[in-house]
């Protein structure tokens, strides 16, 4: 038997946009592997002195990046 497992190329980007003043703390994170079989999980963190604590939007490989967009206020 064989399994196929299909990837498809996909560009993250982590944006803020909007901060005064302008220093934002902003990376993408990459989690560890716990096998060299299952894909890393990403997230976004976000910090800023204007936040209570830091907002951070963890990948969800499921969503069809080009109908759904994650905008927080």
């Amino acid at each position: 038997h064989a399994i196929l497992h299909h990837f498809r190329a996909v560009s993250l980007t982590c944006l803020a946009t909007g901060f005064y003043p302008k220093d934002v703390e902003l990376c993408l994170r990459k989690s560890a592997e716990i096998n060299g079989d299952d894909p890393a999980d990403y997230d976004c963190y976000v910090n800023h002195i204007t936040l209570e604590k830091p907002v951070i939007t963890k990948w969800d490989r499921n969503l069809d990046f080009y109908k759904n967009q994650r905008i927080i206020k």
